[in-house]
Formats: C-alpha cells, sequence, structure tokens
C-alpha cells in the first residue's frame, strides 16, 4: 500500500496590503511542498530571511507562482531565482505569473521554464496539478491557484473580492487558504476579502480546513485569532489565523510553528 505524501504549508509572511508598507509583517509568502516537490507562492518583500528563519531550502524550490503585479506579491522573486539557480550557475525551475507580469524583469535565463497564464488553465509537476483561478481584483489578470494532489486538493484564493461567479473554482478543496485582508464590520474595499466574505464562501465551499492570512493592519488590530474564532463559530469549519513562520502538516494533521509565537499578534 502506498503511503500518504510528505505534505507542508509554511507561511513566510502574512501581511497584505498596508501591512507590508508599514513594515508590520514580512509578505514573503508561502511554501507548499509534497514530497520532493516545493513550490513558493508570491514571494514578497521579506522572502529570503523568512525562508531562513523557517528553515527552508530555496535551493530545493521547483517552481515561482507571482499571481498578480502587486510588490507584496512579486517583490522577491528575482531574489528567489537567484537563490534556487545559485545566481544562474543551475539553471533550474519554473516561473508562472499573471499576464500583468508579462513584462516585468524576472531572470528568465536562469530558468529551465516560464510562462504566464491566465485563469482556468493547468500546468502538470509530476503528480501535482496546478489549475489557475479565477479573482475579482484591481489587477483584473490576477490569479488564484489550485493544487490537485492523490491525496489532497488545496486552493489559494489570491487576492480577491467576494463573487458568487468564482465560488465554483474553489469546490472541492479540502484546504481552502483565504487572503482576509479586512476584518468584520469595518470598511472594505470590493477587491479584497473580508471576514464577512470568507464565512459566505466557507459555508457554500465547505473545505475540511480553512486558513486565513494576509491581513490588513485593521485585522492585526482586530486580532487575527479571534477573526478565525468568528469564522469558524459561523461555518461550523476548522479555522486557522496563519502566523509568520508557521508550518501545517495537514496529512499528519500536526500544526508546528517555528521561531515565533502564535500567542501575540
Amino acid at each position: 500500500m502506498k503511503n500518504s505524501m510528505d505534505c507542508k504549508i509554511i507561511f513566510l509572511g502574512t501581511a497584505g496590503s498596508n501591512a507590508t508598507y508599514q513594515q508590520l509583517r514580512s509578505a514573503g509568502g508561502m511554501v507548499l511542498k509534497f514530497d520532493d516537490k516545493q513550490f513558493h507562492i508570491d514571494p514578497g518583500p521579506g522572502a529570503l530571511s523568512s525562508a531562513r528563519e523557517a528553515s527552508v531550502n530555496l535551493r530545493e524550490t521547483d517552481a515561482i507562482f507571482a499571481t498578480h503585479n502587486h510588490l507584496n506579491h512579486y517583490n522577491d522573486v528575482n531574489a528567489v531565482i537567484n537563490a534556487m539557480t545559485y545566481a544562474g550557475l543551475d539553471k533550474a525551475g519554473t516561473l508562472i505569473f499573471s499576464k500583468s507580469l508579462s513584462e516585468a524583469r524576472f531572470f528568465k535565463d536562469f530558468l529551465n521554464e516560464f510562462s504566464s497564464l491566465g485563469p482556468q488553465q493547468s500546468k502538470d509537476f509530476d503528480e501535482v496539478t496546478v489549475r489557475t483561478l479565477r479573482t475579482k481584483h484591481s489587477d483584473e489578470s490576477a490569479i488564484g491557484l489550485k493544487f490537485t494532489t492523490p491525496d489532497l486538493t488545496i486552493t489559494y484564493t489570491s487576492d480577491t473580492g467576494y463573487s458568487k461567479d468564482i465560488l465554483s473554482d474553489y469546490k472541492n478543496s479540502d484546504i481552502l487558504i483565504l487572503n482576509n485582508v479586512h476584518p468584520a464590520k469595518t470598511k472594505k474595499d470590493s477587491n479584497n476579502l473580508s471576514t464577512e466574505d470568507s464565512i459566505k464562501i466557507l459555508k457554500v465551499v465547505k473545505p475540511s480546513l480553512a486558513i486565513i492570512q494576509h491581513y490588513g493592519s485593521k485585522m492585526y488590530e482586530a486580532n487575527p485569532l479571534y477573526e478565525a474564532r468568528n469564522i469558524q463559530k459561523e461555518t461550523d469549519i476548522q479555522t486557522i489565523a496563519a502566523k509568520d513562520g508557521l508550518m501545517i502538516n495537514p496529512l499528519s494533521k500536526s500544526v508546528s510553528l517555528r521561531q515565533k509565537s502564535l500567542s501575540q499578534y
């Protein structure tokens, strides 16, 4: 009988929007590991230092994803490429980016492969299939991501506002990672999710686990832990508030945190 794959979700930085610019947290993105495959999603400011603190070896990266053209989602792409390829001496890896980043000056010569993808396209990495998803955002070419493996499916909304039209993209997700920028009962914009939006999404999608992250400054003031508790209470779906350095191994049902304490936001 085949054993379940080793799976890890590592949050290198959970800051979103103005929380990045005010230097409240790192915006280093997150790393997904499925056995020997390592994917770095949205490496924004702080990706390298956060990876070092979380004991993530960027040389092992197989693919980088930049979901849209906001600096807190792609600022450190070249730094990760540089680390992944030993400054281009070891040509390796794949870069996938939104259409809006087609003219960005990435170190493409260092890579084995690079491409811009629109929504609802797929790319296979052995047993892992990555599908790009629709969003409702100020960057109209922004994409979400769905990682499907033989053991589980992990979906990342990226930055998006609430839209009934895109809920079907999230269905059949075991884990749904939501960029929950705004807390409940505060002024929000139509291009990013609030706690109320996350509740509406989860009531329809019904994943086994929800994870909120990518917080604006108002979310830090409200405390993401309290927002996650409210989401879980309203949806009856286990909900975690990610924090810089959080590592989750969903298949072994264990959660560990390196370097920093979950008790303080």
